[in-house]
Protein backbone atom coordinates (compact mmCIF):
# COMPACT_ATOMS: atom_id res chain seq x y z
CA UNK A 1 0.00 0.00 0.00
CA UNK A 2 2.92 2.38 0.77
CA UNK A 3 4.11 2.30 -2.91
CA UNK A 4 1.20 2.63 -4.11
CA UNK A 5 0.01 5.47 -1.68
CA UNK A 6 3.50 7.56 -2.33
CA UNK A 7 2.99 7.36 -6.42
CA UNK A 8 -0.38 8.34 -6.56
CA UNK A 9 0.75 11.47 -4.40
CA UNK A 10 3.40 12.59 -6.39
CA UNK A 11 1.25 11.65 -9.61
CA UNK A 12 -1.61 14.37 -8.10
CA UNK A 13 1.39 17.00 -7.14
CA UNK A 14 2.65 17.36 -10.74
CA UNK A 15 -0.76 16.93 -12.68
CA UNK A 16 -1.41 20.28 -13.86
CA UNK A 17 -5.20 19.53 -13.53
CA UNK A 18 -5.45 18.74 -9.95
CA UNK A 19 -5.13 21.91 -7.29
CA UNK A 20 -6.27 20.21 -4.32
CA UNK A 21 -5.72 16.55 -3.04
CA UNK A 22 -8.39 14.22 -0.96
CA UNK A 23 -7.50 11.33 0.83
CA UNK A 24 -9.94 9.06 1.94
CA UNK A 25 -10.87 5.56 2.97
CA UNK A 26 -11.61 2.85 0.75
CA UNK A 27 -13.00 0.26 3.45
CA UNK A 28 -14.23 0.07 6.69
CA UNK A 29 -11.56 2.30 7.84
CA UNK A 30 -10.01 5.22 6.97
CA UNK A 31 -6.21 3.05 7.51
CA UNK A 32 -6.08 0.75 10.16
CA UNK A 33 -2.13 0.74 10.53
CA UNK A 34 0.68 -1.18 9.34
CA UNK A 35 0.68 -4.75 8.36
CA UNK A 36 3.10 -6.30 11.87
CA UNK A 37 4.10 -8.91 9.07
CA UNK A 38 4.32 -7.37 6.38
CA UNK A 39 7.22 -5.01 8.75
CA UNK A 40 9.38 -8.38 9.60
CA UNK A 41 9.55 -9.76 6.59
CA UNK A 42 9.83 -6.93 4.31
CA UNK A 43 13.12 -4.65 5.11
CA UNK A 44 12.50 -1.99 2.43
CA UNK A 45 9.69 -0.79 4.83
CA UNK A 46 12.26 1.35 6.67
CA UNK A 47 13.25 2.69 3.46
CA UNK A 48 9.67 3.01 2.15
CA UNK A 49 8.49 5.30 5.20
CA UNK A 50 11.45 7.78 4.81
CA UNK A 51 9.89 8.32 1.39
CA UNK A 52 6.58 8.31 2.20
CA UNK A 53 7.29 11.16 4.83
CA UNK A 54 9.25 12.63 2.09
CA UNK A 55 6.62 12.75 -0.09
CA UNK A 56 4.09 14.29 1.89
CA UNK A 57 6.38 17.24 3.30
CA UNK A 58 7.46 17.76 -0.31
CA UNK A 59 3.86 17.94 -1.71
CA UNK A 60 3.08 21.54 -2.43
CA UNK A 61 -0.85 20.99 -2.85
CA UNK A 62 -3.18 21.06 -0.10
CA UNK A 63 -4.06 17.80 1.32
CA UNK A 64 -7.78 17.26 3.20
CA UNK A 65 -8.15 14.09 4.90
CA UNK A 66 -11.78 12.74 4.96
CA UNK A 67 -11.65 10.08 7.78
CA UNK A 68 -14.19 7.70 7.29
CA UNK A 69 -13.82 5.58 10.11
CA UNK A 70 -10.80 4.26 12.28
CA UNK A 71 -7.51 6.20 11.90
CA UNK A 72 -5.78 3.75 14.38
CA UNK A 73 -1.68 3.81 14.81
CA UNK A 74 0.16 4.57 11.01
CA UNK A 75 -3.34 5.35 9.99
CA UNK A 76 -3.53 7.99 12.38
CA UNK A 77 0.01 9.43 11.39
CA UNK A 78 -1.61 8.76 7.76
CA UNK A 79 -3.85 11.62 8.63
CA UNK A 80 -1.15 13.34 9.96
CA UNK A 81 0.35 13.94 6.75
CA UNK A 82 -3.01 15.73 6.19
CA UNK A 83 -3.27 19.42 6.11
CA UNK A 84 -6.42 19.17 8.12
CA UNK A 85 -8.96 16.81 8.43
CA UNK A 86 -12.65 16.51 8.12
CA UNK A 87 -14.06 13.28 9.95
CA UNK A 88 -16.90 11.06 10.00
CA UNK A 89 -18.78 12.05 13.43
CA UNK A 90 -18.17 7.98 13.81
CA UNK A 91 -14.44 7.65 13.48
CA UNK A 92 -12.25 7.04 15.72
CA UNK A 93 -8.60 8.11 16.38
CA UNK A 94 -5.51 6.02 18.23
CA UNK A 95 -2.33 5.17 18.73
CA UNK A 96 -1.11 1.64 20.04
CA UNK A 97 2.56 1.78 19.35
CA UNK A 98 3.01 1.39 23.01
CA UNK A 99 0.79 -1.70 23.30
CA UNK A 100 2.73 -3.38 19.92
CA UNK A 101 6.01 -2.56 21.28
CA UNK A 102 6.99 -0.37 18.00
CA UNK A 103 8.25 3.00 17.87
CA UNK A 104 6.34 5.97 15.47
CA UNK A 105 8.00 6.38 12.16
CA UNK A 106 5.99 8.68 10.10
CA UNK A 107 6.17 11.52 12.95
CA UNK A 108 3.35 10.63 15.32
CA UNK A 109 5.75 11.48 17.98
CA UNK A 110 6.43 15.13 16.64
CA UNK A 111 3.27 16.44 15.16
CA UNK A 112 0.49 14.83 17.47
CA UNK A 113 1.91 17.15 20.79
CA UNK A 114 1.87 19.71 18.04
CA UNK A 115 -1.64 19.59 17.40
CA UNK A 116 -3.46 18.12 20.52
CA UNK A 117 -0.43 19.05 23.42
CA UNK A 118 1.70 17.18 24.94
CA UNK A 119 -0.35 16.36 28.08
CA UNK A 120 -2.75 14.50 25.53
CA UNK A 121 -0.49 12.79 23.48
CA UNK A 122 1.12 10.97 26.40
CA UNK A 123 -2.28 9.86 27.53
CA UNK A 124 -3.43 8.68 24.36
CA UNK A 125 0.23 7.43 23.23
CA UNK A 126 1.31 6.01 26.41
CA UNK A 127 -2.09 4.58 27.33
CA UNK A 128 -3.29 3.15 23.92
CA UNK A 129 -6.95 4.37 24.65
CA UNK A 130 -9.08 5.27 21.59
CA UNK A 131 -10.65 8.40 21.07
CA UNK A 132 -14.08 9.64 19.04
CA UNK A 133 -14.62 11.88 16.94
CA UNK A 134 -16.08 14.47 19.07
CA UNK A 135 -13.04 14.18 21.55
CA UNK A 136 -10.81 14.92 18.14
CA UNK A 137 -12.96 18.04 17.35
CA UNK A 138 -12.33 19.26 20.83
CA UNK A 139 -8.86 18.75 20.80
CA UNK A 140 -8.20 20.29 17.12
CA UNK A 141 -7.20 17.11 15.34
CA UNK A 142 -10.30 17.44 13.49
CA UNK A 143 -11.62 20.64 12.07
CA UNK A 144 -15.17 19.34 10.76
CA UNK A 145 -17.53 16.55 11.95
CA UNK A 146 -19.47 15.20 9.17
CA UNK A 147 -22.25 12.99 9.10
CA UNK A 148 -20.77 9.49 7.21
CA UNK A 149 -23.16 10.06 4.62
CA UNK A 150 -21.85 13.66 3.82
CA UNK A 151 -17.99 13.46 4.57
CA UNK A 152 -16.80 13.53 1.13
CA UNK A 153 -19.27 15.87 -0.46
CA UNK A 154 -18.52 18.26 2.18
CA UNK A 155 -14.45 17.45 1.98
CA UNK A 156 -15.05 17.77 -1.64
CA UNK A 157 -16.89 21.28 -1.52
CA UNK A 158 -14.38 22.38 0.58
CA UNK A 159 -11.65 21.36 -1.83
CA UNK A 160 -13.49 23.11 -4.56
CA UNK A 161 -13.33 26.34 -2.69
CA UNK A 162 -9.63 26.84 -2.02
CA UNK A 163 -8.94 25.04 -5.46
CA UNK A 164 -10.90 28.03 -7.08
CA UNK A 165 -7.90 30.19 -5.19
CA UNK A 166 -4.39 31.34 -7.20
CA UNK A 167 -2.59 28.30 -6.87
CA UNK A 168 0.42 29.63 -6.91
CA UNK A 169 -0.11 31.65 -3.95
CA UNK A 170 -1.90 28.72 -1.88
CA UNK A 171 1.25 26.54 -2.92
CA UNK A 172 3.35 29.25 -1.19
CA UNK A 173 1.12 29.73 1.69
CA UNK A 174 1.49 25.98 2.75
CA UNK A 175 5.07 25.95 2.22
CA UNK A 176 5.32 29.30 4.66
CA UNK A 177 2.78 27.97 7.16
CA UNK A 178 4.89 24.54 7.38
CA UNK A 179 7.74 25.67 7.63
CA UNK A 180 7.31 28.12 10.26
CA UNK A 181 5.37 25.64 12.12
CA UNK A 182 8.80 23.08 12.66
CA UNK A 183 10.64 26.72 13.83
CA UNK A 184 10.24 29.21 16.84
CA UNK A 185 7.75 32.05 16.30
CA UNK A 186 11.06 34.47 15.81
CA UNK A 187 12.12 32.55 13.13
CA UNK A 188 8.45 31.73 11.31
CA UNK A 189 8.38 35.79 11.14
CA UNK A 190 11.25 35.41 10.17
CA UNK A 191 10.46 33.41 7.22
CA UNK A 192 7.37 35.40 6.77
CA UNK A 193 9.31 38.19 5.90
CA UNK A 194 11.41 36.07 3.50
CA UNK A 195 8.76 34.54 1.37
CA UNK A 196 6.04 36.98 1.38
CA UNK A 197 7.96 40.64 0.91
CA UNK A 198 9.31 38.95 -2.83
CA UNK A 199 6.50 37.59 -3.90
CA UNK A 200 4.08 40.35 -2.72
CA UNK A 201 6.32 43.01 -5.13
CA UNK A 202 5.12 40.88 -8.01
CA UNK A 203 1.38 40.64 -7.30
CA UNK A 204 -0.48 43.34 -9.56
CA UNK A 205 -3.13 43.75 -7.11
CA UNK A 206 -5.48 45.47 -10.33
CA UNK A 207 -6.10 41.94 -11.71
CA UNK A 208 -6.52 39.89 -8.81
CA UNK A 209 -10.43 38.83 -9.51
CA UNK A 210 -10.65 39.17 -13.14
CA UNK A 211 -7.40 39.98 -15.21
CA UNK A 212 -8.95 40.70 -18.14
CA UNK A 213 -12.71 42.91 -19.43
CA UNK A 214 -13.88 39.78 -21.30
CA UNK A 215 -13.40 38.10 -17.85
CA UNK A 216 -15.34 40.23 -16.45
CA UNK A 217 -18.18 40.48 -19.02
CA UNK A 218 -18.35 36.20 -18.76
CA UNK A 219 -18.33 36.55 -14.83
CA UNK A 220 -21.53 39.10 -14.73
CA UNK A 221 -23.32 36.65 -17.28
CA UNK A 222 -22.18 33.34 -14.55
CA UNK A 223 -23.76 35.82 -11.92
CA UNK A 224 -26.87 36.19 -13.74
CA UNK A 225 -27.27 32.15 -14.25
CA UNK A 226 -27.29 32.05 -10.57
CA UNK A 227 -29.67 34.76 -9.26
CA UNK A 228 -32.57 37.05 -10.76
CA UNK A 229 -31.80 39.30 -7.96
CA UNK A 230 -29.61 43.14 -8.97
CA UNK A 231 -26.30 42.51 -7.67
CA UNK A 232 -22.71 45.42 -7.94
CA UNK A 233 -19.59 44.88 -9.34
CA UNK A 234 -16.45 46.77 -7.21
CA UNK A 235 -13.71 47.78 -9.49
CA UNK A 236 -10.92 48.69 -7.44
CA UNK A 237 -8.21 51.75 -9.14
CA UNK A 238 -5.21 50.84 -7.99
CA UNK A 239 -1.85 52.98 -9.15
CA UNK A 240 0.15 50.56 -11.73
CA UNK A 241 3.05 51.12 -13.85
CA UNK A 242 1.29 48.95 -16.49
CA UNK A 243 -2.31 49.82 -15.50
CA UNK A 244 -5.02 47.20 -16.77
CA UNK A 245 -7.88 49.04 -18.97
CA UNK A 246 -9.87 50.52 -16.62
CA UNK A 247 -11.83 52.38 -19.60
CA UNK A 248 -12.59 49.28 -21.23
CA UNK A 249 -13.58 47.18 -17.66
CA UNK A 250 -16.18 50.27 -17.21
CA UNK A 251 -17.64 49.74 -20.76
CA UNK A 252 -18.43 46.22 -20.25
CA UNK A 253 -20.05 46.77 -16.62
CA UNK A 254 -22.30 49.33 -18.77
CA UNK A 255 -22.73 46.82 -21.45
CA UNK A 256 -23.72 43.94 -19.44
CA UNK A 257 -26.44 46.03 -17.52
CA UNK A 258 -25.22 45.98 -14.36
CA UNK A 259 -26.71 49.07 -12.27
CA UNK A 260 -24.94 49.31 -8.78
CA UNK A 261 -20.76 49.69 -9.08
CA UNK A 262 -18.66 49.84 -5.78
CA UNK A 263 -15.45 51.86 -6.76
CA UNK A 264 -12.38 52.02 -4.50
CA UNK A 265 -8.63 53.30 -4.05
CA UNK A 266 -8.20 55.76 -6.42
CA UNK A 267 -10.79 58.74 -7.76
CA UNK A 268 -13.03 57.34 -10.14
CA UNK A 269 -13.95 60.76 -11.53
CA UNK A 270 -12.81 59.65 -14.98
CA UNK A 271 -15.73 57.12 -15.76
CA UNK A 272 -18.18 58.47 -13.60
CA UNK A 273 -19.97 60.45 -16.50
CA UNK A 274 -20.17 57.29 -18.42
CA UNK A 275 -21.88 55.38 -15.24
CA UNK A 276 -24.29 58.30 -15.07
CA UNK A 277 -25.41 58.26 -18.41
CA UNK A 278 -25.98 54.75 -17.80
CA UNK A 279 -27.98 55.29 -14.63
CA UNK A 280 -25.59 53.20 -12.81
CA UNK A 281 -25.61 54.58 -8.88
CA UNK A 282 -21.74 54.90 -7.86
CA UNK A 283 -20.62 53.75 -4.08
CA UNK A 284 -17.11 54.79 -3.68
CA UNK A 285 -15.11 53.22 -0.66
CA UNK A 286 -12.59 55.48 1.27
CA UNK A 287 -10.74 54.58 4.49
CA UNK A 288 -10.79 58.27 5.38
CA UNK A 289 -14.00 60.86 5.68
CA UNK A 290 -11.93 63.59 4.12
CA UNK A 291 -11.31 61.46 0.74
CA UNK A 292 -15.18 60.60 0.77
CA UNK A 293 -16.19 64.47 1.22
CA UNK A 294 -14.20 65.04 -1.35
CA UNK A 295 -15.72 62.31 -3.66
CA UNK A 296 -19.30 63.19 -2.64
CA UNK A 297 -18.84 66.73 -4.05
Amino acid sequence: MNIVLINAIKSADVTKDINVIVLTGAGRAFCAGVDFKDIAENDSNIIESREMTETFEQCKKPIIGAINSAAMTGGLELALYCDFLYAADSARFGDTHAKVGLMPTWGMSQKLPRIIGINRTREMSLSGNIIDASAAMQWGLVNKLCSKDTLLDETLTKAHSIAEHIQVNTQNLKKLMNEGWKSTLEQGLLLEEKYSYPHNRTVDLTALTQPTPEALREEIARCRTMTDKPFGVNITILPSITPPPYEDFAKIIIESGVKVVETAGRSPEAFMPAFKAAGIKVIHKYTFVRYALKAEN
